[in-house]
């Protein structure tokens, strides 16, 4: 069972002991992303994440921090999302104390040297040019905008190139002090944990940031569907998404959402995977996702497919949505909830992926659900909800489409 602690200054920890586990992992999230960003600015949450592991006052070089956790086996990383920036790390149980010093470092008290930074934005934008000729990543962020439009949750997360290379120093040590706060972070550890995790966490983490809190991002209006958006190129296969607007993070109808979307294109037993895939032979890869953010979300479906075979294979995945508007049966439903029930189970075997999930939920809902919850919840969503949600969210007359590939910008749907 996991253990939530608050401290005086507003400082979050969610420790889970896991006792036959061989390691630890200290994860430290952060309540801040690129939705909270100005168009001047975007793209900084994800520069201050990487200016977070190139040094701190007390290991001033990239090298310092990398040898300290590698040299005892460990791995470290960190991610930027639209609503939250996350750092990790994860070691042999007996190196927690050297797990804790290091993340509490880097995230607590980097140096952001403008060495760092005129270097660290060439490195950016080498990382923009490779996701910029990924174009299954490329249709993914074209869909975004169609779905945010003229929102920073339509906007990359790593930001674009002209604004990435006019940040300055003083921007990033604003924007850190605005919103890396006591609290609005929260610490999540499990695994093999020792006795008096917490007050360690307490002395690591004694003066380092701010108190207050955290400014208010822009409320999301979802976008009318209908839209269109095609990136021609000259390659072999059409990258293409399907988009429709979904819910939110706290929307109690999320487990059937979940489950709706487990039937509709998750794994090979999915009625896009049959379908498109297996039946008719019109994608190597198809599949459906649900996004959630604390005031709205969506649901993506992306397939690459032929450039002659795009509006076949829409035509398909259209038809394969309208039959699921008809409901599902009682077999079908009880399939997916074992089915997603049992991934989550696997999934939390990992202790990087239980701390990231109790910190997160901690950090976007203001609570925990655990396993046994999440899966109560499933348990109670029925047929006539999946049946509910499906004519809710697959309204064809919202849905939007980006594709990148070798097709004309006329491509109808």
């Amino acid at each position: 069972m996991f253990v939530k602690t608050i401290l005086p200054s507003g400082l979050r920890i969610v420790t889970q002991d896991i006792p036959q586990a061989t390691s630890v992992c200290v994860a430290i999230f952060v309540g801040v992303g690129s939705r909270y960003e100005g168009d001047e600015e975007g793209g900084i949450s994800h520069f201050i994440e990487h200016l977070c592991f190139k040094g701190t006052h007390k290991r001033p070089h990239a090298l310092d921090i990398s040898r300290a956790i590698e040299g005892v086996g460990g791995i470290l990383n960190g991610g930027t999302d639209k609503e939250l920036t996350c750092y990790w790390c994860k070691v042999a149980s007996k190196h927690f104390a050297v797990a804790l010093d290091v993340m509490s470092d880097i995230v607590g008290d980097p140096l952001f040297s403008r060495e760092d930074v005129d270097k660290e934005r060439g490195v950016i934008i080498e990382e923009t040019n490779m996701m910029l000729d990924n174009p299954r990543e490329r249709v993914s962020e074209l869909m975004d905008n169609l779905l945010f439009p003229h929102h920073p949750l339509g906007r990359e997360i790593i930001g674009k190139k002209e604004v990435i290379s006019s940040l300055s120093r003083e921007q990033i040590v604003s924007f850190f002090s605005r919103h890396y706060l006591q609290s609005n972070i929260v610490i999540g550890i499990a695994g093999n944990i020792p006795q008096g995790t917490v007050d360690e966490v307490k002395k690591a983490c004694s003066g380092k940031w701010g108190d207050g809190y955290s400014s208010f991002f822009l409320s999301a209006d979802l976008s009318e569907g209908g839209k269109v958006k095609v990136e021609k190129r000259d390659i072999e296969q059409a990258h293409i998404c399907l988009g429709f607007p979904g819910i939110s993070l706290k929307d109690e109808d999320r487990f059937a959402l979940n489950l709706m979307n487990t039937i509709l294109g998750e794994g090979m037993s999915s009625h896009l995977f049959q379908s498109i895939r297996e039946d008719k032979g019109l994608a190597y890869d198809i599949r459906s996702s649900v996004d959630y953010f604390v005031d709205t979300g969506s649901l993506v479906i992306y397939a690459g497919v032929s450039p002659t075979s795009a509006k076949g294979a829409i035509s398909a995945i259209k038809d394969e949505l309208e039959k699921l508007k008809d409901g599902v049966q009682v077999e079908e439903l009880s399939q997916a909830q074992e089915k997603y029930k049992g991934r989550l189970a696997l999934q939390l075997e990992d202790t990087q992926s239980m701390a990231i999930f109790l910190a997160q939920q901690e950090l976007l809902l203001g609570e925990v659900l655990t396993p046994p919850d999440i899966m109560a919840q499933v348990n109670l969503v029925l047929p006539q909800d999946i049946k509910r949600m499906a004519q809710r969210i697959l309204d064809l007359d919202q849905m939007s489409l980006a594709c990148v590939g070798p097709v004309e910008e006329d491509l109808e749907f």
